[in-house]
């Protein structure tokens, strides 16, 4: 994601700057936090700006308030950010009140955008997405607890990063996954760290992720020869784990392998290497794999057989592929959430549900994709909807006169 990176960025030119004594690299802090602003608004200047200032404030070096280009520095920020800005706000006079009121701060202090979660939900997300080095963080906590008096400017400044970032996220209103993707690199940071003189540790920490790959080698091995038992049935999208039921018996035998080589590494060279082949063996599966995930959720399969002259609609929910693989605009059903602010301009492609009701009854060149769950509330107004397409949750469907295609 291009706001972890830019984020990621400006500190790493921070430390560069700072730790070894290159002051140039601040203005590439800047730039790359002015860039961060582009991309998703404030957040990109706010946590580096945040963490650098914790960092000052721990660490009491007052005086590399004036060492980070404070006065220059700005002026290259807004020589970056602005010009977008300011321009886009004279073509869109609402767009101010739309982006930084809407998109940033209700988004952050309130449940208007309808992705809540809880407090916790980012422990998960880090925990999980961090694996296998996951099992080192203990050895992270126990170096830095044996080594906090006096405890070195480099660490201090990386556990700031990583503790700005997570706790910068807890108390938002809308959540996603992809928020936490910058914590990773300072906790990679960490890991190098610990890994300096943490040796009984890593090794304990190797055998339990080792166990973890090899319990996931061997029930992604199983799954294809026991879902005829309709062990998945009760499942509520039973689909999700098609993929599982097609590959599992390539997937898992990857896994396993991987698992050995790791063990026969860590034995040789150390623990390190073996979490390194683990991290290998996980990242070879994903990218071979989780492609057949993304296409659950592409509408190609679906809308790319559309006739020529056929009109589409979406309803309830939006999915940016089917414009592209449909190969024409789509119309929408009432405002949609994110597009409601394009919406809100005058366009000929948002119709409201009376309209959307008597195309669907009418039009023979009428076709409305939508989830599942919305056809009940679709036949009460008309009775005799045709499905012509289905992928997973997905349906196409066509009213009375349609013929499918």
């Amino acid at each position: 994601m291009p706001l972890a990176l830019f984020i990621t960025a400006a500190l790493a030119f921070f430390w560069f700057g700072h730790f070894e004594n290159r002051p140039g690299y601040y203005y590439l802090a800047w730039i790359s936090a002015g860039l961060g602003t582009l991309t998703k608004g404030p957040v990109g200047f706010i946590l580096p700006a945040g963490t650098i200032l914790i960092y000052i404030l721990v660490t009491r070096q007052f005086k590399l308030l004036l060492k980070v280009k404070s006065i220059t520095g700005p002026i290259v920020f807004l020589i970056v950010t602005a010009p977008w800005y300011v321009q886009v706000c004279r073509a869109n006079p609402d767009f101010f009140d739309f982006f930084f009121i809407n998109q940033n701060l209700l988004r952050y202090t309130m449940t208007v955008h309808k992705r809540y979660q809880p407090f916790w939900y980012f422990v998960p997300v880090v925990i999980g997405g961090f694996l296998p080095w996951t099992f080192l963080l203990p050895a992270v906590i126990r170096q830095i607890w044996e080594n906090l008096q006096p405890l070195a400017s480099e660490v201090w400044f990386t556990v700031i990063w990583f503790a700005v970032t997570f706790l910068f996220f807890i108390p938002s209103q809308s959540k996603l996954a992809t928020y936490v993707l910058p914590c990773f690199m300072p906790l990679a940071l960490l890991i190098g760290y610990a890994c300096r003189d943490a040796a009984p540790q890593a090794r304990l920490g190797f055998s339990w992720a080792v166990a973890l790959w090899l319990i996931i080698g061997a029930a992604l091995t199983a799954v294809p020869f026991i879902h005829t038992s309709g062990l998945f049935a009760a499942m509520h999208h039973p689909e999700r784990i098609t993929p599982v039921i097609r590959y599992g018996i390539i997937m898992g035998p990857i896994m396993l392998v991987g698992s050995l080589l790791a063990i026969m590494a860590a034995r040789r060279f150390g623990s390190v290497p073996g979490f390194a082949l683990l991290a290998l063996t996980l990242m070879f599966v994903s990218l071979g794999f989780s492609g057949q995930w993304d296409g659950m959720r592409s509408t190609r399969d679906i809308v790319q057989y559309l006739p020529a002259n056929a009109q589409v609609c979406a309803y309830g929910k939006y999915y940016q592929s089917t414009a592209f693989y449909g190969r024409r605009p789509v119309y929408l059903v009432g405002a949609m959430g994110e597009l409601a602010f394009g919406q809100s301009h005058t366009n000929a492609l948002t119709i409201n549900r009376n309209e959307f009701f008597s195309r669907l009854q009418t039009r023979k060149d009428f076709y409305c994709l939508t989830k599942t769950d919305h056809l009940a509330s679709i036949t009460e107004k008309v009775t005799k909807v045709r499905i012509v397409a289905r992928q997973g949750e997905l349906v196409l469907i066509q009213g009375p006169g349609g013929a499918g295609f």
